[in-house]
């Protein structure tokens, strides 16, 4: 990743050819170095990585924020000096790297002022729990100046600070800051306390993600001085919190992840990381192995994601922020509250050192974080796992996808994905009338060399009856479905269509389909052209709890333009699987323009009968994440 975008400040300005901080003209009267009177503040307002008081983009509209100019920061949820702790979870800077994760303001050095005076930085009261300032200076340790101080692990841990003076020196020669977030906008923080009856969702919403930042300067017998470009006293500056950005199905993702469970799942999803490109090292399945875990959900258990803000000449810096799903499945009966936290999510993610287990994501540009209240971590349900919690590709007015879940996720996480604004609001989906209820059962988007960039694959039933009845015709009424697969799957074709349960169980899951296509339809534009179906039949395992019967295809893993799908053990009609082949056909040809080129996807076939028994498919046993997203979040202006 790219380190190049500031230097200390006595570097970095010798680079630009400033000697001093505020030696040449803006925001102060007088020509090219020959400053007077300056009262500035300057922050990265025309987003080329760096705060330049020389630069009349970065002055005239700095406390501003639209498509075109605005500065931004990150919520610094890694942990650079790998310590186990997130770097925003302490008040130092941790290590050379994590000062690289600190956008810059500085105050312009009025290089005249009359000895005695100082200047003062102040921010507004609604940010200050949520960030932290810090001062930098050539050859002293950052100090931490502004914002939250303390370890602010719950209330009365934390303080903060809403403004700092300046030295005679510092208001003369100038300051270099830092700034990082403590959480993302609408996310929970440990110190942020509600009262009894309060507003937990009000209590976070308060922040609205943006730092409003003042400077101003009082001479030596303390009156506020003023100048010609500041009448009143004052420069003002704004910034913006970056948000949190879910990696969707589509994109460069560099990792792919699953349990080490299955031997034959594995040996598939290595075929289709290998053909892709993408690192592959699935974990143990035992607690008590480093990195391992027991859930073999990996896409249920965390969601991947990204935040970023302006490095140099536009240039993406930011980091991987792995979310986790609130509740775990501890290997235990009645599992005790205690039981409940250890086998959080959270605490594979970042760790537990009270049992010696290290972070399986936790570490330099890799951070953590959790989208849900902090008492509802151990507890759940399953449309808060994330293969409920998916992302729609970039149409338009959605430049970095849209949101799309299920309508019973807690309510304070769908709060946080609107907050975020870029890939928001949510596409809400009744999802009820499954038995896991995530929208990965029946919807993903693949690539394609269209004007859209992507199209929508679609679970049917309807497809999956006319397959069969076609076969039937063909006089393949006795070849075999799910060949020694147990007697629920392992079915002739004519059994198949003679059964009322399947049939009529095809039937109301059409309806249900369809309906959630028409919402697509209504929510993004999309076209009949745009829809690939793919064939599936539901089962019923109670009254509106249905999963997949046949195996579910369209519940897979995209890599690039590689497709890792589940093998379907369809009946073979002179050795060939007219499933695989549709499936072939449809993806894996030009037939509909899929992949980067249009000449379709390079499909993988992986057996995940293990996970379909346990009622999921390859989607739902493997996760990824990506370097970086390709469309620049702060060009959208949300």
């Amino acid at each position: 990743m790219k380190r190049t975008r500031l230097l200390p400040l006595a570097t970095s300005l010798a680079a630009m050819g400033i000697t001093a901080c505020g030696s040449s003209g803006s925001s102060g009267g007088g020509g090219p170095g020959k400053v007077v009177e300056r009262i500035d503040i300057v922050v990265d307002a025309n987003r080329d990585g760096i705060a330049n008081p020389d630069d009349p983009a970065d002055q005239d509209r700095e406390d501003e924020w639209d498509a075109t100019t605005g500065a931004s920061f990150i919520a610094n949820l890694d942990d650079d000096d790998s310590n186990g702790v997130r770097d925003a979870d302490d008040d130092i800077v941790n290590s050379p790297a994590d000062f690289w994760d600190f956008a810059r303001i500085r105050v312009s050095g009025w290089e005249n002022v009359a000895e005695g005076s100082r200047g003062v930085v102040r921010i507004d009261q609604e940010a200050a729990e949520s960030i932290r300032i810090y001062k930098f200076a050539v050859g002293q340790p950052a100090e931490l100046v502004l914002g939250s101080q303390g370890a602010c692990d719950a209330p009365q841990t934390c303080s903060y600070s809403l403004e700092y003076q300046l030295s005679f020196e510092e208001t003369r020669d100038g300051v270099e800051f830092g700034i990082e977030a403590r959480r993302f906008r609408g996310q929970p923080l440990p110190s942020l306390e509600v009262p009894a009856g309060g507003d937990v969702q009000a209590k976070k919403n308060a922040w609205d993600g943006f730092v409003n930042l003042s400077y101003e300067v009082h001479g030596p017998d303390n009156a506020l001085l003023t100048t010609d470009a500041n009448p009143d006293g004052m420069d003002r500056a704004k910034m913006r919190v970056a948000p949190w950005l879910m990696l969707g199905s589509m994109g460069i993702h560099d990792r792919m992840y699953s349990s080490s469970a299955s031997p034959v799942f594995v040996e598939g999803n290595t075929a289709a990381a290998q053909a892709a490109g993408v690192a592959y090292t699935p974990y143990s399945v035992s607690i008590n192995n480093p990195g391992g875990w027991p859930d073999i959900w990996t896409e249920d258990f965390f969601q991947t994601g990204y935040t970023s803000f302006p490095g140099e000449d536009g240039v993406q810096h930011g980091m991987r922020i792995f979310n986790a799903r609130p509740w775990g499945r501890p290997p235990m009966q009645n599992p005790t509250a205690e039981q409940r936290l250890e086998y959080a999510p959270i605490t594979y993610i970042m760790g537990n050192p009270e049992k010696s287990r290290p972070p399986g994501f936790l570490g330099p540009d890799q951070g953590a974080a959790e989208f849900y209240d902090p008492e509802h971590r151990g507890y759940g349900h399953t449309q808060d796992s994330h293969g409920n919690h998916d992302l729609v590709p970039p149409f338009d007015g959605y430049p970095l996808g849209r949101i799309i879940h299920g309508n019973k996720t807690y309510a304070e996480t769908a709060a946080f994905y609107d907050s975020q604004q870029v890939q928001g609001p949510g596409i809400v989906l009744d999802t009820t009338w499954l038995a896991v209820e995530h929208v990965d059962e029946f919807f993903h988007y693949v690539p394609a060399n269209t004007a859209r960039g992507w199209k929508l694959l679609v679970a049917s039933p309807s497809l999956m009856t006319s397959m069969l009845e076609d076969l039937k015709a063909q006089g393949q009424g006795s070849a075999v479905l799910h060949v020694g697969k147990g007697s629920n799957f392992q079915k002739t074709v004519d059994q198949c269509l003679s059964s009322p349960d399947l049939t009529t169980w095809a039937q109301q899951s059409e309806v249900k389909i369809m309906g959630h296509v028409d919402t697509m339809k209504q929510e993004t534009g999309l076209t009949d052209a745009d829809i690939i179906y793919i064939p599936t039949w539901f089962e019923d395992l109670a009254q509106e709890e249905k999963v997949a019967w046949n195996v579910g295809m369209v519940n897979m893993r995209m890599l690039a333009n590689t497709a890792d799908i589940a093998k379907p053990f369809g009946p073979l009609i002179n050795n060939v699987d007219p499933l695989e082949q549709y499936i072939l056909d449809e993806l894996g040809t030009a037939k509909n323009q899929l992949g980067s080129d249009g000449q379709g996807l390079k499909v993988h076939f992986t057996d995940d009968w293990y996970y379909h028994e346990a009622l999921g498919e390859v989607h739902c046993g493997t996760n990824e994440s990506a370097p970086t997203v390709t469309q620049l979040w702060w060009e959208s202006g949300k």
